[in-house]
């Protein structure tokens, strides 16, 4: 929250078996430390929590959120090709690509050791 009580960012989070799954991450302003200073937090509560690792879930069309995990020393652990096809038979507004027209297709998941 900013000094008015206004919300300026959210973070949610999923902790079992020792593994902090971030859910999301959203800041209303960007390039202000909103975003890092949610994830310090998670981080902290996951360590809090015993937990060993902390994931981040995004797709490869996602070039901001990959670039914003990995200076934060998140590092690329798997990719699930076509994994988006299978969200899209839950969420079928999904698009197909993004708006600098990369094919939205694979989910890319960054992981920090604690």
């Amino acid at each position: 929250m900013d000094e008015n009580g206004k919300i300026t960012g959210l973070g949610t989070y999923k902790l079992s078996d020792h593994v902090c799954q971030i859910i999301s991450l959203n800041s209303e302003h960007e390039n202000q430390g909103v975003g890092s200073s949610l994830l310090y937090v998670m981080e902290n509560i996951a360590k809090e929590k015993n937990c060993h690792t902390i994931k981040a879930i995004t797709t490869n069309d996602n070039l901001q959120a990959l670039k914003f995990f990995q200076k934060r020393g998140y590092v690329i652990s798997e990719i699930v090709k076509n994994a988006v096809e299978e969200s899209r038979k839950i969420k079928p507004e999904i698009p197909f690509y993004s708006f600098d027209g990369i094919p939205i297709r694979d989910e890319i998941i960054l992981e920090k050791c604690l």
